[in-house]
């Protein structure tokens, strides 16, 4: 009697290499052009992703009538320019070729992209970390943060040796079951802007604490600069001593944290490695560089902190970190409105001098002063809401027309 054949093994292969070719020519999109996201209003706005080489991807918005056409080229990488109208929404965006994805609730308005270190970073509610105790009264504020036009998306933190094209994140909207997690000043810049102007405000969130501006500032910058060449030249001494296993490593690290024990002011340097984040040039590349070309109304910054112990390099190190985000965000107007850092003990006026100099000669920038709100024992003054506010001050000068 002859044997049975069984086809389930080639029809499992061919299934495979059917589902094979459909993961690689199928459109892929950016976390950043999700569900939820807000797009800058009466702009040429910028979408991108990724399919098949030579495929035809479709892309439909619903506050056009008329589609926009591109093909992926050899790489699979494709990116169009679609123009917005005025605010409003919520609209939907597909984009078809051999698969189809559609956007929802999409909404036009003002994006700002939000970044520095850990008093961006820091949250409206209280977290486990005993330095995060969350704005004053937040219990009450978080309460009342119900701003369904109000939007952000968290980049991960994340190191990197090269510059990333994506990330895992989600666009958020902001009511009181989300907003805990909102970076505060933030919130109350976007929570401001959105009361005086009625726009959506979409908010990306890249921050992290404890980080100099180096990390942020994009690695041909600091190598062709001579006065920046320190700063790679001292981090690869450090990552020569580098994993802890290495004995000479472990003796820096010990007497670093002898020589922090011993300070009642500001610490010294910590000894870092390749993947500290401290590292130069590496969030520019992990949480910068994937959001690069999404369209910006402009830019918020907290940071300064970081850069203490070398404030006169500071001077010159912030203004060439902000003038390639705008070469690199093509928008060599976009505005830049920072924060002057609250005293605080181990901090030395020098970096606030270097801030002042900074707003003093880059063009479409301006300082948000707190020397009133520092707490000398707390590097994380917990009244976030006067620093939002002060910071959507210039926004709605500048920006808005406001007076």
């Amino acid at each position: 009697m002859p044997q049975r054949v069984s086809y389930k093994p080639l029809l499992s292969f061919i299934t495979g290499l059917v589902l094979s070719y459909s993961s690689i020519a199928a459109i892929r999109l950016p976390a950043i052009i999700s569900d939820n996201m807000v797009l800058q209003q009466k702009s040429a706005i910028v979408l991108w992703g990724w399919a098949d080489a030579g495929e035809k991807i479709i892309i439909t918005a619903g506050w056009n009538k008329h589609p926009a056409t591109v093909v992926a080229n050899e790489l699979g990488s494709w990116s169009v320019k679609l123009k917005t109208t005025g605010a409003g929404g919520p609209y939907t965006i597909s984009f078809s070729a051999s698969n189809t994805i559609v956007i929802n609730n999409v909404l036009l308005g003002e994006v700002w992209l939000a970044s520095g270190q850990s008093n961006m970073e820091f949250f409206m509610a209280k977290t486990s970390n005993s330095s995060y105790t969350g704005v004053i009264n937040y219990q009450q504020e978080i309460k009342e943060a119900d701003f369904p036009l109000i939007r952000m998306i968290d980049v991960p933190n994340k190191v990197a040796d090269e510059p990333q094209n994506d990330f895992s994140g989600r666009w958020k909207i902001c009511s009181p079951q989300t907003a805990d997690t909102f970076s505060a000043v933030a919130y109350y810049f976007a929570k401001e802007i959105h009361k005086a102007t009625g726009y959506p405000i979409g908010i990306i969130n890249a921050s992290w604490g404890g980080t100099p501006a180096e990390s942020w500032t994009k690695k041909s910058i600091l190598e062709n600069d001579k006065d920046f060449n320190e700063i790679l030249e001292r981090y690869n001494k450090q990552c020569e001593a580098y994993p802890v296993e290495n004995e000479k490593y472990k003796q820096a690290f010990s007497k670093w944290k002898a020589d922090t024990a011993k300070r009642k002011g500001g610490a010294p340097t910590a000894p870092i490695g390749p993947n500290h984040n401290k590292s130069p040039y590496k969030l520019y590349n992990g949480m910068i560089a994937p959001i690069i070309p999404y369209t910006l109304k402009g830019v918020i910054w907290y940071q300064g902190e970081g850069n203490a112990d070398r404030a006169f390099q500071y001077r010159r190190l912030f203004p060439a970190m902000i003038d390639s985000w705008r070469t690199d965000f093509n928008n060599r107007e976009l505005p830049f409105y920072f924060v002057q850092i609250s005293p605080h003990r181990s901090q030395n006026a020098e970096i606030r001098d270097a801030q002042l100099w900074t707003y003093r000669t880059v063009a479409h920038s301006g300082m948000a002063v707190t020397t009133d709100n520092g707490d000398s024992l707390n590097i994380h003054p917990r009244n976030k809401k006067l620093v939002g506010e002060r910071l959507s001050l210039w926004a709605l000068k500048n920006e808005y027309g406001k007076k």
